[in-house]
């Protein structure tokens, strides 16, 4: 069970958009072991995919809703999903 791993899609919504929120999400991504990508979306939300431990996962999305440096957070709508992805690493599309 060790190498187990868990898939997480997340859209943030509120400020997030213009304030550092994606370099934010790919910093602690990569100091936390996750890859997977984020993004802006048409809307004005940021999408995240991520893909690691379980425990780093979890930590990842516990960081970003958090209020911080980057952006206002209103709302985080979070699911597990089978991991159906293949990252080499975080990146900021």
């Amino acid at each position: 069970m060790g190498n187990q791993l868990l898939e997480l899609h997340a859209t943030f919504k509120g400020s997030v958009q213009g304030v550092g929120f994606r370099v934010t999400a790919r910093h602690n991504a990569m100091r936390l072991g996750i890859v997977g990508t984020v993004r802006n979306l048409a809307d004005g939300s940021v999408e995240l995919y991520a893909l690691g431990k379980p425990q780093a996962v979890k930590e990842l999305l516990k960081v970003l809703s958090a209020p911080n440096g980057a952006g206002k957070v209103a709302a985080v709508f979070s699911e597990e999903v089978l991991v159906h992805h293949s990252y080499a690493d975080f990146k900021i599309i």
